[in-house]
């Protein structure tokens, strides 16, 4: 096994896949890809059907709501270790 699938199998125990039987898991962890998202990067927007589980490894995402006067109401925060999917 190499490091990155290693590093996926392991993200991946602390999400609903975790429940898995642990050959299922590292089936699942065999079909991601380990993406970087730059500080301030838009990585979906609302509305859009995105059809992907994604879990923070490192950092901070935030999931925000942008406002007709142009602010923006944060709705949550997902550290490292949580999952979402679009």
């Amino acid at each position: 096994m190499s490091v990155h699938d290693a590093f996926r199998l392991k993200l991946l125990r602390d999400t609903p896949f975790g429940r898995m039987p642990e050959e299922a898991v590292a089936r699942v962890a065999h079909l991601t890809a380990l993406r970087e998202v730059g500080a301030g990067k838009i990585l979906c927007r609302e509305g859009k059907t995105g059809g992907v589980f994604c879990v923070v490894a490192a950092g901070l995402l935030k999931a925000y709501r942008g406002l007709a006067s142009g602010r923006e109401i944060t709705i949550f925060l997902l550290r490292p270790g949580d999952s979402f999917g679009f």
